[in-house]
C-alpha cells in the first residue's frame, strides 16, 4: 500500500489522511484546506483525488465536505492541474468510481475547460488516456458538461489529433470516433499546421488502429488536400515518410479517397518527387516492391509526372540522379514508359540525361529518346557531366556506355572544353582508362580550348596524383599530342609542368615532355622560358636534376623576358634551399651572366638581397660568381641599401660584411638621397648599432644629408627605442646635432618628443644643440595639417607627453632653458594647451627659477601656473598671455 505525503508529513493510508482532513475541517482551519504543498502545489483536494487509485474507498462525503467547507475545487498546482483534470486519468480500471467522481466534481462546481501549463484540459487528458485510466462514458460526460471540444494545447494540439495518434496506445478508435460524432473540428491544425490526418498518417506504419482512425477522419470528411506550415499535404507526408512511420496502406487509402496528387509544398515537391527524395539507401526487395507499387499507384491515379520542384527537377531527374546509390532502375523504367519527358530540363538546364549515374540507366533514357549531346547553358554535355555525377567505380562504363551510343567526344562546352581536357585535368583512378576510351573513339588529342590549352598542358600540370598524371601524360605523348602547341599565353606544356600556373615543378613529366623533343627555348607572351619558370619555383634534388638535364640539351641560361630577367634572377629570388643554392651554382657553372641588368637595372645579387627569402650563401655565392656589389636600379638601390632597408634578410650583418669585403660602396646615395648608414639607423631591430659601427668603420660619412635635410643623427632619432646605442656612437663621433629637415625637424625636436630619455636630451643640448628652431611644412608639400606648423621643442615635448613617448621630467627639464614659452603653433595652441590639460603647474617659479612649494595658479585667459607666491606679488599682467589677471589661486606643491 502506498503512503500519501502532504505538506512534509507522511500518511500510511487513506484512512490516515482523511482522519486529517475531518481534523482541519472540524477545528476550523478551512484556510489550510487551499494553502498548497509547496514542492509540487497540490492542494488537500487535489492530494486526495490523485491518491484514490491506490485505495478502494468511496470520499463521495469527504470531497463534499471539503468544498462545502471551502475547498477550492478550481484551484491549479504547479503544473496547471486541478482535481477534475486529475479524476479524468487518476482511478485506472475503476471506471466506475471514476464516473462518480467526475459526477460529483462537475456537479460542484468543477470547470470543465481550466487548462494546465501546456493548455491541456481535463478532455484532452481523457482522451489521450481513454485506454489507459479513463473512459468514453467520462469524456462524453466532460463534452456534454461543456468542455471545450476543440480547445487546443499550448503546441497547438486537440483531442482529436491525440486520440487519433495513440488510437493504438493510450486511446482508442472509439475514443476518435467519439469526437467525430460530436463535432469535432476536423481540420483544426497544431503550430506546425498539422491537421490529426496528417499526424495520424505519419504514424500509421504497423498500427491497425491508427489506420482505422484515418478512415474515420476520412470518412467524416477531413480535408485532404490541407497543407500544413512546410506546403505539405497528408499525401505528401505518407509518401516522404514511407517505411519511416507512414506506410503503403496509408498512401493507398488516401489516393483512392481523392487526395490531390499534384498539389506542391513549399519546395515544389508533389507526393511522387517527394518519394524519390526520401527514400534510403540499400533497400531490400520487399522494400523495393512496396516503393514500386506506391509509384505506380501514384503514376495510375493521375500524378503529372513532368511536373518540376523549385529548382526545376521532376521526379525522373532525382530517380536518375540517385540510380547509382538506390537501385532506382526499375523505377526510373516505370517512370518512363508511364510517359515521363526525358529532355525537360532543371533551372540548371540539366536534363535527366545529364544527372543520370549508371549505365544501365544511361542507355534506358537514350533508348526511350533522350538527346545524348545536349548541351547545358555552359555548353557541357552529358560525356563531362558524368565526371560530377557518377561513383568512381562505374565512371569508365558510363563512358564507354555514352560513346557506344553515339556521343560526340570532341564536342565542347562554351570555353572550349572537350571531354578529353576535362578527363585529363582530374588524375583519378579510373582517368587513364578513360582517357584511352576517348582516344580510342576518336578523341583529338590536340584540342585546345578558347585559352589555347590542350589536354597535355592540362594532364602536365602538378598534381596530388603523381603516377596517375604522370602516367595520362605518356598515353597523350604516344597518341601523337604535340609537345610544342602552345595556348594563349604562348606556354607549352613543358611549362605547365615547369610550375607556369601552380609554381609546383613536375620533374617526371617534364622528363617525359623532354625526351618527346619539346622546345626548351620556347617563350611566353612576355618572353620567359621554361628554365626561367622551372627556376622560380620551390626546389628539391628532383628539381635540380631537371634543370640539369635542360641545360645539357640545350636550354639556353642567359636568356632575357621582355621585362629583362633571367633564369639566374628568378633562382635568386625564390624560397631557399640546398637545391636551390645548387641550382644557382649550376646556372652559373653552365655560363649564366651574374651581372645581367632587367629593364629597371636590377640584377641577380639586388633580385637576392630584395627578396622575402634573402640568404647570406646565396649573396656569397653571386659575389664570388662576380656579382658587381655595387650595381644600381633605377631607383639608385645598391644590394648594400637594399640589404639594409630589407626587414626580411636573414643575417644581415654577415651580408653587409660579404658586400663591403666585395667593395660595396658605404657612401653610395639612393635616388631619395639615402646612404647605406641613414638605413642602417633606421632598421627597427637590435643591430642597428653594430651595423652603425661596420659602416662607419668602414668610411661612411656621419654628416651626408639627406634629400629631406636630415642627417644618419635625425633618422635615427625617429627610430627610438632600436637606436639610443646607436645616436650615442654617431654624437661621440661628430655628428652634427643642428642639422635642420626640410620640416623644420631637428635630431632634438625627435628626441623630446620621442625618447623619453632625458639625459640623451641633456647630452645633444650640451652639443650646442639650437634650443629655438620651429618646424614648419615645407613649401612644396600640399599638407593643410596646421598642428605641425610653429612647434617649439616645448610643443613636441607636451605632444609626447599626451602619446606616452616623452614625460613631464623632461618637460621641466625645457622649461629652465631659454625657450619662448608663449609661443603659439600653427593651431595657435599653446605648448601647455598641446598637454590637453586646463593648466600645467610648475615645480619651480619661471620667474625667479627657485623652487618653491607655494605656487600660483592666476585667474587669466591662459591659467598660468608657473609662478610662485612671491613672484605674484610683483605682476601686473600675465607673463604668457600678456592678458591681466584678477587674482590668483594657491596650490601647495607636495
Amino acid at each position: 500500500m502506498q503512503s500519501i505525503h502532504f505538506k512534509n508529513k507522511r500518511y500510511e493510508s487513506l484512512n490516515e489522511f482523511v482522519t486529517y482532513i475531518n481534523y482541519e475541517i472540524d477545528s476550523g482551519n478551512y484556510l489550510n484546506l487551499n494553502i498548497p504543498d509547496t514542492t509540487n502545489g497540490n492542494t488537500i483536494l487535489i492530494t486526495l483525488i490523485k491518491n484514490l487509485n491506490f485505495y478502494d474507498i468511496n470520499c463521495e462525503n469527504i470531497i463534499r465536505k471539503l468544498i462545502n467547507s471551502g475547498a477550492d475545487i478550481n484551484v491549479r498546482n504547479n503544473i496547471g492541474w486541478t482535481a477534475l483534470i486529475h479524476a479524468s486519468v487518476c482511478l485506472r480500471g475503476k471506471i466506475n468510481v471514476v464516473n462518480l467522481l467526475i459526477d460529483l466534481l462537475i456537479n460542484l462546481g468543477a470547470d470543465v475547460n481550466i487548462t494546465g501549463v501546456h493548455g491541456e484540459s481535463a478532455l484532452t487528458i481523457a482522451c489521450y488516456y481513454s485506454n489507459f485510466g479513463s473512459s468514453l462514458a467520462i469524456i462524453e460526460k466532460l463534452i456534454n458538461s461543456g468542455a471545450n471540444i476543440n480547445l487546443q494545447h499550448n503546441d497547438g494540439w486537440t483531442s482529436l489529433m491525440l486520440a487519433s495518434l495513440y488510437s493504438d496506445t493510450n486511446s482508442s478508435l472509439e475514443t476518435v470516433k467519439l469526437l467525430i460524432d460530436y463535432g469535432a473540428n476536423l481540420n483544426l491544425k497544431n503550430n506546425d499546421g498539422m491537421t490529426a490526418l496528417m499526424i495520424s498518417c505519419l504514424h500509421s506504419l504497423n498500427k491497425p488502429n491508427v489506420l482505422e482512425s484515418i478512415k474515420l477522419l476520412i470518412n467524416a470528411k477531413a480535408d485532404l488536400n490541407i497543407k500544413d506550415n512546410n506546403g505539405k499535404t497528408a499525401l505528401m507526408l505518407a509518401c516522404t515518410y514511407l517505411f519511416h512511420g507512414s506506410s503503403l496502406e496509408t498512401i493507398k487509402l488516401l489516393v483512392e479517397s481523392g487526395a490531390n496528387l499534384n498539389l506542391q509544398d513549399d519546395s515544389g515537391s508533389t507526393p511522387l518527387i517527394a518519394s524519390f527524395l526520401h527514400f534510403g539507401k540499400d533497400l531490400s526487395k520487399d522494400s523495393v516492391e512496396i516503393v514500386k507499387a506506391s509509384i505506380a499507384l501514384l503514376i495510375a491515379y493521375g500524378s503529372d509526372l513532368n511536373l518540376r520542384n523549385n529548382l526545376g527537377s521532376t521526379a525522373l531527374m532525382i530517380a536518375c540522379q540517385k540510380s547509382n546509390r538506390y537501385n532506382y532502375f526499375e523505377f526510373i523504367k516505370k517512370l518512363i514508359n508511364s510517359g515521363a519527358d526525358v529532355n525537360l530540363q532543371n533551372n540548371f538546364s540539366s536534363t535527366a540525361l545529364i544527372v543520370a549515374t549508371t549505365p544501365e540507366t544511361i542507355e534506358l533514357l537514350i533508348n526511350a529518346g533522350a538527346d545524348i549531346n545536349y548541351k547545358m547553358n555552359d555548353g557541357q554535355q552529358v560525356l563531362v557531366a558524368a565526371l560530377n555525377n557518377s561513383n568512381t567505380h562505374n565512371l569508365s562504363a558510363i563512358v564507354k556506355k555514352l560513346i557506344d551510343l553515339g556521343a560526340d567526344v570532341n564536342s565542347k562546352n562554351n570555353y572550349g572544353w572537350a571531354p578529353l581536357m576535362v578527363y585529363s585535368r582530374f588524375a583519378r583512378d579510373n582517368s587513364i582508362e578513360i582517357i584511352k576510351i576517348l582516344i580510342d573513339a576518336g578523341a583529338d588529342v590536340n584540342a585546345q580550348n578558347h585559352s589555347g590549352v590542350t589536354a597535355l598542358m592540362l594532364a602536365s600540370e602538378c598534381s596530388s596524383n603523381i603516377v596517375i598524371s604522370q602516367k595520362i601524360v605518356e598515353i597523350l605523348i604516344a597518341a601523337g599530342a604535340d609537345v610544342n602547341l602552345k595556348n594563349n599565353n604562348s606556354c607549352t606544356a613543358l611549362m605547365f609542368a615547369s610550375g607556369a600556373t601552380t609554381k609546383n615543378i613536375s620533374p617526371h613529366k617534364m622528363n617525359l615532355l623532354i625526351e618527346a623533343g619539346s622546345d626548351l627555348n620556347a617563350t611566353t607572351a612576355d618572353g620567359t622560358t621554361t628554365l626561367m619558370i622551372a627556376s622560380r619555383c620551390k626546389q628539391n634534388s628532383e628539381s635540380l636534376a631537371i634543370i640539369k638535364k635542360m641545360i645539357e640539351k640545350g636550354a639556353k641560361v642567359n636568356v632575357q623576358n621582355d621585362k629583362g630577367w633571367s633564369a639566374l634572377m628568378f633562382v635568386s629570388g625564390c624560397e631557399k634551399s640546398d637545391s636551390t643554392f645548387e641550382i644557382t651554382k649550376l646556372l652559373i657553372k653552365s655560363g649564366a651572366d651574374v651581372n645581367l641588368k632587367t629593364n629597371t637595372n636590377s640584377t641577380a645579387l639586388l633580385f637576392a638581397i630584395g627578396s622575402q627569402n634573402c640568404h647570406c650563401l646565396m649573396v656569397d655565392t653571386l659575389i664570388k660568381a662576380g656579382a658587381d656589389a655595387n650595381a644600381k636600379n633605377n631607383n639608385g638601390w645598391t644590394p648594400l641599401n637594399l640589404v639594409l632597408a630589407n626587414i626580411n634578410a636573414d643575417n644581415v650583418i654577415e651580408i653587409v660584411k660579404t658586400l663591403i669585403k666585395a667593395g660595396a660602396d658605404v657612401n653610395t646615395n639612393s635616388m631619395s638621397g639615402s646612404t647605406p648608414l641613414m638605413f642602417a639607423v633606421s632598421r627597427k631591430n637590435n643591430n642597428s648599432y653594430e651595423l652603425a659601427k661596420i659602416l662607419i668603420d668602414s668610411g661612411a660619412h656621419i654628416n651626408t644629408v639627406h634629400k629631406n635635410g636630415g642627417n644618419a643623427l635625425t633618422f635615427a632619432s625617429k627610430n627610438l627605442p632600436s637606436s639610443f646605442e646607436t645616436i650615442k656612437l654617431l654624437i661621440e663621433l661628430g655628428a652634427d646635432v643642428n642639422v635642420i629637415t626640410n620640416w623644420g625637424d631637428t635630431c632634438l625636436s625627435y628626441l623630446v618628443r620621442y625618447s623619453n630619455s632625458l639625459d640623451l636630451i641633456k647630452t645633444i643640448i650640451s652639443k650646442n644643440a639650437t634650443i629655438n628652431h620651429l618646424t614648419k611644412i615645407p613649401d612644396d608639400e600640399k599638407s593643410t595639417d596646421k598642428k605641425y606648423n610653429g612647434n617649439s621643442l616645448l610643443h613636441w615635448c607636451a605632444i609626447g607627453i599626451k602619446e606616452k613617448t616623452s614625460s613631464h621630467s623632461i618637460l621641466k627639464y625645457l622649461k629652465t632653458l631659454k625657450i619662448d614659452k608663449t609661443l603659439r603653433n600653427g593651431e595657435g595652441k599653446t605648448y601647455i594647451e598641446c598637454l590637453g590639460v586646463d593648466y600645467y603647474i610648475s615645480t619651480s617659479c619661471e620667474i625667479c627659477c627657485t623652487e618653491n612649494p607655494l605656487m600660483t595658479v592666476l585667474n587669466c585667459s591662459c591659467r598660468c601656473a608657473r609662478q610662485c607666491i612671491n613672484c605674484v606679488q610683483e605682476l601686473d599682467k600675465c607673463c604668457y598671455c600678456k592678458s591681466p589677471f584678477d587674482g590668483f589661486k594657491i596650490v601647495r606643491i607636495i
